[in-house]
């Protein structure tokens, strides 16, 4: 028994020694050509947590990562260091394929993948994760240029371009492409055929020899701030049991022979739903029918087949219904907080029963709660610019209660108080309109005095009998209000500042007002907002939550400002302030100092 703890002491030693040297080996970093003189001898060598960096050239070879969790990057980029898949060695012409259950830790980044050919020409994974970046795959024979089956990759940054097959295919899994370019290829741009939860983000599909993407089997799938454009066979088709969404996504330019130009869908044997929110449909067209849409059924239990929502959908153009062409059999679409523009004469051809349209403008008018068929006064229709004029009739016109998301086409914030009537509410189409900064103007400003910027808050300041003058104070500086009660009027003495700001947010405008000197008979507020160049009420707060209008008995002068918090319905609308001071009778001038924060600029020519 004495002998057995010893070797039991060296056995844990033995143990802890290489448990220490693993995480040595783990982060070895070799270099091809220096250390190994091709990428796969390297990549054959190499164990888990390996980093493989390759010098700039051209590699004639066909990868195979093995399952290995290693990092096989360029030196210096994909523009000078190219993998040739053209001359395979192996049984296998993909010019990088995964297909051992690598995970997210198998990483290639940062090369140019060419010459391959086959099912996954360029980058082929089979049940497998990895991660690629940076890379750009091209001039691959027919075969999809990327291919996915059944695994969960991340494709980030790729360009795929001028292969002589389709670009990407996700085949099952759970998939991720973000900030990738699909350009130039034959056949689509992108097909999501089965899998559950792929998401498309930041991406661009443009002319390619078939539709922008292709979407069949896929469940739950996302394409978020996307591009679908000039396309040859429609920017984006959809057949049988795909649901999923399209958000702040833009879909110009493409043509169809059939379908419709933008989306088709087509239900053959079984049901479907997509729903688009904030997406720009514009100058698509066909040879058919539904320039934007062309819908083919649905039926999807529990869910409106078709939803269009917050869209604008302009110049498109067919024999048939220039913007949306709808079948619904015995599913019911929706069109809301839309606009549907310079169309054609027939914008829209369907059953009354198939669709709901409400909230929407509608050139030619359609039936519908809450339509209309003014002039929407986009701004530049002509030169692609489709967002709004100030004065139209889309602003604040929307049903909140159709719409989910927060962010408009441009990506900023949506339901702002666009038309100024106080009321925060969503505009029509794709785009919120963002009014210009509040012109203090509405009130008998004199400017004289000089140009008020936008990095200035503007502060009135003058005395009953005087002409106003105008001051400036940048937001968070003091600037003091004097009163004076001259002899030959022995009433109170008013003096006043209006401040005219915008609340910052999520912050209130804070108004502070200290007695710098003399003896006060008090000092109000009259806070106003102003909507359309009237001024109505506004909610005032001290510091301490209290709402009340402020007017404060005589004291001496205070140790701390008090401050007024300006919060005009929850709405970011101009607003004004105006701050009297009183003092006794005959009593030496006086002073008030008034500091503002919390504020955003306003403007004055």
């Amino acid at each position: 028994m004495r002998f057995l703890l010893p070797i039991a002491r060296l056995g844990l030693a033995v143990l802890l020694a290489l448990l220490l040297m693993a995480p040595i080996a783990a982060q070895v970093t070799v270099h091809v050509p220096d250390d190994y003189p091709t990428i796969q001898g390297a990549i054959d060598a190499a164990a888990d947590g390996w980093t493989i960096l390759v010098r700039k050239g051209t590699y004639v070879e066909n990868i195979d990562f093995l399952g290995k969790a290693v990092v096989l990057e360029s030196t210096d980029g994909p523009e000078v260091t190219i993998i040739d898949g053209s001359e395979p060695q192996t049984r296998h012409k993909n010019v990088v394929r995964f297909m051992n259950d690598e995970t997210p830790d198998t990483v290639l980044r940062g090369f140019t993948l060419r010459g391959g050919s086959g099912t996954g020409a360029g980058i082929y994974t089979n049940s497998a994760s990895p991660t690629i970046e940076s890379c750009v795959v091209r001039e691959c024979l027919p075969g999809t240029a990327v291919h996915n089956y059944v695994g969960s990759p991340t494709l980030r940054s790729i360009v795929v371009e001028d292969n002589q097959g389709p670009g990407i295919l996700l085949h099952f899994g759970v998939p991720e492409v973000r900030d990738c370019i699909v350009r130039n290829n034959r056949g689509d741009g992108i097909s999501l055929i089965g899998g559950y939860r792929a998401q498309v983000v930041d991406s661009l599909f443009e002319r390619n020899d078939g539709s922008g993407c292709y979407l069949s089997y896929a469940a739950m799938f996302l394409f978020l701030r996307c591009s679908f454009v000039g396309n040859q066979k429609g920017g984006c088709s959809a057949v049988d049991n795909a649901y999923g969404e399209f958000v702040q996504c833009r879909i110009e330019d493409n043509e169809a022979k059939y379908g419709g130009g933008g989306l088709t869908g087509i239900q053959y044997n079984r049901s479907f739903a997509i729903r688009l929110e904030s997406c720009l449909l514009a100058r698509n067209s066909t040879g058919e029918r539904g320039g934007a849409v062309c819908w083919f059924g649905g039926d999807f239990p529990g869910r409106d087949d078709l939803v269009l929502e917050g869209c604008t959908i302009v110049g498109n153009a067919a024999p048939e219904a220039g913007a949306v062409w709808l079948n619904g059999f015995d599913g019911q679409s929706r069109i809301s907080n839309s606009i549907l523009w310079d169309n054609g004469d027939s914008p829209i051809i369907a059953r009354e029963e198939d669709l709901v349209v409400g909230s929407s403008l509608i050139e030619g008018g359609y039936p519908g709660d809450g339509n209309f068929l003014e002039n929407p006064l986009l701004v530049d229709p002509s030169g692609g610019d489709y967002r709004l004029s100030p004065g139209s009739i889309c602003i604040d016109r929307g049903q909140e209660t159709y719409h989910r998301s927060s962010l408009d086409l441009d990506v900023q914030c949506r339901v702002l108080d666009g038309d100024r009537d106080g009321l925060e509410r969503i505009d029509l189409g794709c785009y919120e309109y963002r009014p210009e900064p509040f012109d203090a103007r509405l009130g008998t400003v004199n400017t004289a005095g000089g140009a008020v910027h936008r990095a200035d808050v503007l502060l009135v300041n003058g005395s009953p009998g005087d002409a106003e003058r105008v001051a400036t104070v940048a937001v968070g500086e003091s600037v003091q209000l004097d009163v004076a009660s001259p002899p030959s009027r022995p009433t109170p003495t008013r003096s006043r500042y209006v401040v005219y700001a915008w609340p910052g947010e999520p912050d209130p405008l804070a108004v502070s007002i200290q007695e710098r000197s003399g003896t006060f008979a008090g000092w109000t507020v009259f806070p106003t907002v102003f909507s359309g160049g009237s001024p109505r009420p506004v909610r005032i707060w001290n510091t301490f939550g209290h709402e009340r209008i402020l007017g404060r008995p005589s004291s001496a002068t205070d140790e701390a400002p008090t401050t007024l918090l300006f919060r005009p319905g929850g709405s970011r609308v101009p607003m004004s302030a105006t701050v009297q001071g009183f003092i006794k009778d005959n009593a030496a001038p006086s002073a008030l100092a008034v500091a503002v924060t919390n504020a955003v600029v306003v403007r004055v020519e």
